[in-house]
């Protein structure tokens, strides 16, 4: 079968190239893929809309509360089982060491004379039939019957790390996510995008469109703007400001303001670099903004 014959079979690899209608826009939610209202965003950068994360959450938790309420019945109920199971291992035990200890006194000895000799003759075994099998099986460990064997095993370890296992993942990245760790955003409409198919939202410093540029939030002010303006016009003003520190120390000024305190250039509001948070990336396409390629292996039927 040549190349192209196992093409049209839909055998191998098979590649399609992603169109702009199939790729996310700058500000649009992740999970509704409409234009997000009430914008927040993750620590990750990726934008939702505060009803369709929330919403997800909410029911995330009420499936991972159901999930761990259903684990712990059934190790509830395994040990259970397991206790009952001791407590007969431990009742037959008790049975057999009787019956060994005090079986060989209850024959007479005129009626039973034979009976009674044999049994003296035997030798005398305390051990019950499970610790004969431990140690046949340290000693016999190449039987089929004392090889190991997958059982099914449960964690019992489900009270630690609680708020860890009741915490829902994102779901674009698959990490924790709590609802305080949404941020909200301010997202700038463009003025001429009335339709609402068509919405783009714009720099909060230099109206700019954003659509495959990377892009950045203030997480105390909620700006969004891009990553290049942030580069040029804020941390090169904190720059600035180190340079005349510096100069005001030489010369005997003091009163500079903090390094690692930058200015919000459309509140004024001072922030750290902590604060900034990293969007992610609109996507078109052209080759040059990110994966345009989709790829799914088919096996052959050889």
């Amino acid at each position: 079968m040549t190349y192209h014959e196992a093409k049209r079979l839909t055998y191998g690899t098979q590649t399609a190239r992603l169109g702009t209608d199939s790729q996310r826009k700058f500000g649009y939610c992740c999970l509704s893929l409409g234009p997000a209202r009430d914008p927040v965003t993750t620590p990750s950068g990726h934008i939702y809309s505060r009803e369709a994360i929330v919403a997800y959450l909410l029911t995330k938790t009420k499936e991972l509360k159901a999930k761990q309420a259903a684990t712990q019945m059934k190790l509830a109920t395994r040990e259970k089982q397991q206790q009952k199971e001791a407590q007969l291992s431990l009742e037959q035990q008790n049975q057999e060491f009787l019956v060994k200890d005090q079986g060989a006194l209850q024959h007479s000895k005129s009626a039973h004379a034979t009976a009674f000799t044999t049994n003296l003759k035997k030798e005398i075994c305390i051990d019950s039939k499970e610790e004969k099998r431990k140690q046949l099986a340290k000693t016999s460990f190449w039987l089929a019957e004392f090889n190991p064997e997958a059982k099914e095993t449960l964690s019992t370890n489900i009270g630690t790390k609680r708020s860890e296992q009741l915490r829902p993942a994102s779901p674009m990245t698959g990490e924790p996510l709590r609802l305080k760790d949404l941020v909200p955003i301010r997202l700038q409409r463009e003025d001429s995008s009335t339709s609402p198919e068509n919405v783009r939202f714009v720099c909060a410093v230099s109206g700019k469109v954003i659509t495959t540029q990377p892009a950045v939030a203030i997480q105390k002010t909620g700006v969004v703007m891009l990553t290049s303006l942030y580069e040029d016009l804020v941390k090169e003003g904190r720059a600035s400001k180190k340079k005349r520190k510096r100069e005001g120390e030489n010369s005997g000024d003091v009163g500079a303001s903090s390094n690692n305190v930058m200015i919000c250039p459309v509140t004024g509001q001072k922030f750290i670099e902590k604060d900034v948070i990293h969007l992610q990336k609109a996507a078109s396409g052209f080759a040059a903004s990110g994966k345009v390629e989709a790829k799914k292996y088919v096996p052959t039927l050889t």
